[in-house]
């Protein structure tokens, strides 16, 4: 069972009938990804931040949809709503500028592209009705269709090249194992010797001048990576398929349900059974337990019950935010092992202490949001807060959808709901907009005559530019600290410094065009520097 399994199946033909055979497909796979990333290399230079990502997306799944039509291959209506999300997300990054949002939207993006590339792949769906383990299969599956893709692109190369007629003189005898062997060397000779051209100067002139060696490597890397990544995702959907006549795939689904089995028979052996996995689960509960109860101390009686107890409010709040976070994502695989595990065989003893532990760590969770409250309530919002709560909100979501899917056998459902629960989450934060809100509630503590971190404002993106055109010049004429008051006009001048870069075309984008529009000229002028 695999990550493709994991999710939903349209019917498949049992057969590929192809118009095109994979030895006629496969130099013109070959050919599409080669100009792919000749147009990536181009478009990544040319088209602002985050177009460029779009088209890129764009061109990738027109030309798969091109080469599947050509191949005879179906494509099922999962595969299509996947392709959606992925260009979805390549477009979010055109409406926010974020650092944090524009790396967690491109991993969406590939997250998105490698479930429609095992949605193409996919074989017999039949490994995945074995409901403890496919939460276990679904990343397992993800790890191995990644792999595959990597893979792919020398893969794809050497059926081009098997396509294609060599003479066979003796003369030539070797020349196909030659030239396979030079596609195969490729890559590492790619990566190795760009090293190596960093590495010395004068080793770098035998083959480029110096002076142009950076402008090389950089349109060898793009152009190479962008190939190479189509490439796979082609190998991968369209040609990598091994089907037996009864239709089971020996290296997918099937392969990882005999792992799995052979697994949970090794610890058959050691005597670990449900048994002894809900015994543990129960020393787990206890622990969570006694630290919950202690938490309905400090809930209930406030900064109060705090103080009574030696604690201050801030270093409470600092201390245990993260370390219920990082247990809170530890949990999560341990009751997918524990699931796993128990398999099939999972009794009512086993469901009841599993129930108690998604419970407490929904306890845990609340707790951990007060202590942020509290966090904030002293020291205002900064990115890694917000993006913390985030992740906090999506694991409190995924402990209550195993409650409702996991814990009553389905495997494949919780899966497939934690993975949309994740993209809805990154959804929800290009709606909240980070960094206008850190900036909104933190310039508000300020009119509050709370402290407030005014150099902090200047280095958010240009998402923020807005909020701060409208609240910094009233507050940094009102605010009764002249160093705070410096420091705001300082912020509000390297927000519109910040707009500013990137040129007129290849710096343009939405939050940018956004920011330039609200910032006034006079923030365009250094103020004077801060005592």
């Amino acid at each position: 069972m695999i990550f493709h399994d994991a999710l939903p199946t349209d019917h498949m033909p049992a057969a590929r009938t192809a118009a095109a055979t994979p030895r006629t497909l496969a130099p013109r796979a070959l050919l599409i990804a080669l100009a792919t990333g000749v147009l990536g290399d181009v478009v990544v230079r040319v088209l602002p931040q985050g177009v460029d990502l779009v088209v890129i997306v764009a061109v990738v799944l027109a030309t798969l949809a091109i080469l599947a039509r050509a191949a005879g291959v179906a494509i099922p209506r999962t595969a299509v709503a996947l392709g959606g999300v992925a260009l979805l997300f390549a477009v979010a990054t055109l409406l926010r500028d974020a650092p944090q949002l524009v790396v967690f939207d491109t991993l969406a993006v590939l997250t998105a592209l490698t479930a429609l590339v095992a949605v193409m792949h996919r074989g017999d769906a039949r490994a995945a009705n074995d409901r403890g383990t496919a939460p276990l299969a679904f990343a397992a599956g993800a790890v191995t269709t990644a792999a595959r893709v990597a893979a792919g692109g020398p893969r794809l190369a050497l059926g081009a090249l098997d396509a294609q007629s060599l003479p066979r003189g003796a003369a030539l005898a070797g020349a196909g194992t030659l030239v396979r062997g030079g596609v195969l060397a490729a890559p590492v000779l790619l990566v190795f010797g760009v090293l190596l051209l960093s590495a010395d100067p004068a080793f770098a002139r035998l083959l480029v001048p110096l002076e142009s060696f950076d402008v090389v490597a950089e349109h060898l890397v793009v152009t190479g990576t962008i190939a190479w990544g189509t490439a796979g995702t082609f190998h991968a959907a369209l040609l990598a398929g091994r089907r037996t006549t009864a239709g089971v795939s020996h290296d997918d689904g099937g392969l990882l349900a005999v792992i799995g089995r052979a697994m949970r028979g090794r610890l058959d052996v050691l005597r670990i059974g449900v048994r002894e996995v809900t015994v543990a689960l129960v020393l787990v509960d206890m622990l969570l337990l006694a630290f919950v109860l202690l938490q309905l101390r400090w809930l209930a009686g406030g900064a109060g019950a705090l103080e009574a107890a030696g604690f201050t409010v801030a270093g409470y709040a600092r201390r245990g935010f993260g370390e219920l976070v990082a247990l809170s994502v530890l949990s999560l695989p341990l009751l997918v092992v524990a699931h796993a595990i128990a398999g099939d065989r999972t009794t009512r003893a086993f469901r009841i202490v599993s129930g108690a532990l998604l419970a407490l760590l929904l306890l845990l969770a609340l707790s951990a949001g007060d202590r942020m409250r509290l966090y904030l309530a002293s020291f205002g919002l900064t990115e890694a807060r917000l993006y913390a709560s985030a992740l906090l909100t999506w694991l409190a979501f995924v402990f209550a959808w195993a409650a409702m899917t996991l814990l009553r056998g389905h495997g494949r459902r919780f899966a497939i709901g934690a993975l949309v629960g994740a993209w809805t989450t990154l959804l929800a934060l290009h709606v909240l907009n980070p960094d206008a809100r850190i900036a909104a509630v933190n310039l508000a503590r300020g009119a509050e005559g709370r402290p407030i971190d005014a150099r902090y404002l200047g280095r958010l993106s240009p998402d923020a530019a807005p909020v701060l055109a409208a609240r910094i010049p009233s507050l940094a004429q009102s605010h009764p600290d002249p160093a705070v008051r410096c420091a705001l006009r300082q912020a509000l001048h390297r927000a519109a410094v910040r707009a500013d870069d990137g040129g007129e075309w290849r710096g343009w984008r939405i939050p940018v065009v956004r920011a330039r529009a609200a910032l006034p000229a006079s923030a365009r002028i250094a103020p004077a520097k801060c005592a």
